[in-house]
């Protein structure tokens, strides 16, 4: 037996494409917050808290909290967001308004 992922009978058709068991989640929430940054993610304000420390480009693909999807990906000081709804994102305190969309901003020093 090899380890892939569950798949159809007959082996033809994989069941669940990106699937990850439970035990995936925590190793997952520890990478978003503590690797990251972003540490509050509330769908019910629809609002992003992001601690952006880390240097050279990096982010989130389709992040998804409530009916939001967002891309959030920062290099150096640029920040491009694309999202399907408007939401707030706070960078390092500073609040910045999504709008539906692509969005680029350059961070304050």
């Amino acid at each position: 037996t090899e380890a892939k992922p569950s798949t159809l009978k007959k082996n033809v058709e994989i069941v669940r494409p990106d699937f990850c068991g439970w035990s995936a989640l925590g190793p997952i929430s520890l990478f978003i917050e503590n690797v990251l940054g972003f540490h509050e993610i509330n769908a019910a304000e629809k609002k992003v808290v992001w601690r952006k420390y880390r240097e050279g480009r990096h982010g989130i693909k389709r992040l998804r909290f409530g009916t939001v999807v967002t891309d959030i990906i920062g290099d150096g000081n640029t920040v491009e967001v694309n999202s399907n709804e408007p939401y707030t994102l706070v960078v390092n305190g500073k609040e910045y308004s999504i709008e539906k969309g692509k969005t680029v901003f350059n961070l304050e020093k």
